[in-house]
């Protein structure tokens, strides 16, 4: 349901767990926890895989997969630092990648686009 302060609820997370079972095409909540520098566990599904990246920002298992969402849980739990280590990788992704500035830059690149094949360029 609806969470009007979920970025405190996902700043008191040592990990922020995307379970996805279909392909969403592009997970907001993973940039709204790498924003947090929180590591990440998520499902191989839709576009999760192009924000999490395995072993650097977060952790990957096959969606539907209860026994590897367990294990990388496991794995978070009893490697001492992991999360950090994800968690600031994932904050410094964001910052380089999905700010607002780069991803504005990107939304005009693709109208730019558009209107260049409009303009028969």
């Amino acid at each position: 349901g609806f969470l009007p302060d979920v970025a405190d609820a996902m700043d008191a997370m040592d990990a922020i767990v995307l379970p996805s079972v279909w392909g969403e095409a592009f997970a907001y909540a993973a940039l709204e926890a790498m924003s947090l520098g929180k590591a990440i566990v998520a499902s191989n599904a839709g576009g999760l895989p192009e924000v999490v990246i395995d072993g650097e920002t977060g952790l990957l298992f096959e969606p539907g997969d209860a026994s590897g969402l367990a294990a990388c849980l496991t794995r978070l739990a009893e490697e001492p630092g992991l999360a950090e280590r994800l968690g600031k990788a994932a904050r410094e992704l964001h910052r380089s990648q999905y700010g607002i500035v780069h991803m504005a830059e990107r939304i005009e690149a693709v109208f730019e686009a558009q209107l260049d094949l409009r303009r028969g360029k």
